[in-house]
């Protein structure tokens, strides 16, 4: 599954998702198995009879987009269970994609492959809001099955072979599955707060509201112990930016509880100090430094840091030098041949 999330990883797709703020998620309404579906909301057909609504039969709704690679290579998989259960309504709805046009070269180079109803529903709009958000799903591709208006289960469409024939006989356990999908989405809503949270914290230091962040961000960790280590990113460049001289002691503190989650706390607080407009940039290169020198620093993914951040610091001795140790240490296999091509590039350019 692709999820949209914030993904501060060198290299990564950064794909903001639209989350929900501290007001609206008081108010957001939940979907959930056992619930009625919401209305369809399509902006435009692509393939197939359009249909108005959902209410009758067994019906399948995937929520796809060009972009997103397992979607794609889950779509002739979906056509096979279309040709299996011809008493099943399929409906593959395009979310997060903003231009149309792609999705008509889309399914007309898919031909064949996507052979059964296939919408769009707009960008973050639609049935991105009406199903998937109050669904607490934030990756696709995902599936909703219904009987007769009603959902029955929603997971990976991967899943779907399973699941339509008990659907369809009445065999299906939706008690227990709406008790594990109770679960899950309260950990993903969690998540989508706890992100939502970050952003609103930000302004408000933006806009120099410094103590009532603080306040703020005591007020939401004590309401949600577990999510304290989603803030310590946040936390560590406030503390650099506000008091600088105590952000040695806290990031040696970091550094010595030798984890792969420690070193990446560090990383991507190198790379935001090199790249925001009011980034600490010495305190950048001491995080890199710390990361290097510190247990397990020797690693591909370090180095790959390491050449970004003294690539922004301008550092063409210290870039030239992570480049040459990443390339030792990116295994020369032909999938990694563009990457070290790239590496190479960048070692040529610096001089080296």
């Amino acid at each position: 599954m692709h999820q949209r999330s914030v993904s501060l990883a060198l290299c990564a797709a950064a794909l903001l998702i639209p989350v929900l703020s501290a007001a609206q998620s008081k108010t957001t309404p939940i979907l959930e198995p056992g619930m009625k579906a919401p209305a369809l909301s399509i902006k435009q057909w692509f393939k197939g009879t359009p249909i108005t609504e959902v209410n009758q039969g067994v019906v399948v709704v995937e929520f796809w987009a060009t972009w997103c690679g397992p979607c794609v290579e889950v779509i002739p998989h979906v056509t096979e269970l279309a040709k299996q259960h011809t008493d099943v309504t399929f409906l593959g709805v395009s979310v997060w994609e903003a231009d149309p046009k792609s999705i008509t070269e889309f399914v007309a180079k898919m031909g064949p492959k996507m052979d059964y109803r296939v919408a769009w529903t707009g960008e973050n709009e639609g049935m991105a809001k009406t199903w998937l958000e109050p669904a607490a799903q934030n990756g696709i591709p995902c599936s909703f099955i219904l009987k007769d208006g009603v959902v029955q289960w929603i997971g990976h469409p991967s899943n779907l072979d399973s699941v339509i024939p008990q659907v369809k006989s009445g065999t299906f356990d939706l008690a227990a599955h709406r008790t594990s999908f109770r679960k899950e989405a309260a950990a993903v809503r969690l998540e989508m707060a706890t992100y939502a949270e970050i952003e609103e914290l930000e302004k408000m230091r933006g806009a120099g509201k410094k103590k009532e962040a603080a306040a703020r961000l005591a007020k939401f960790l004590r309401a949600n112990p577990k999510v304290g280590p989603s803030f310590e990113l946040s936390q560590l460049l406030w503390l650099a930016e506000d008091t600088p001289n105590a952000w040695p002691a806290r990031a040696k503190v970091i550094q010595a509880r030798k984890t792969d989650e420690s070193r990446q706390l560090l990383c991507q607080f190198a790379v935001r100090s090199v790249t925001a407009e009011k980034g600490n940039r010495k305190l950048g290169r001491q995080a890199m430094e710390l990361v290097l020198k510190g247990p397990n620093g020797d690693t591909e993914a370090s180095w790959s840091y390491a050449a970004f951040v003294y690539g922004r610091l301008d550092d063409k001795a210290q870039a030239l030098k992570a480049n040459r140790r990443l390339l030792e240490l990116t295994p020369n296999k032909p999938e990694n041949k563009e990457r070290r091509a790239a590496i190479q590039e960048r070692i040529k350019a610096l001089g080296g």
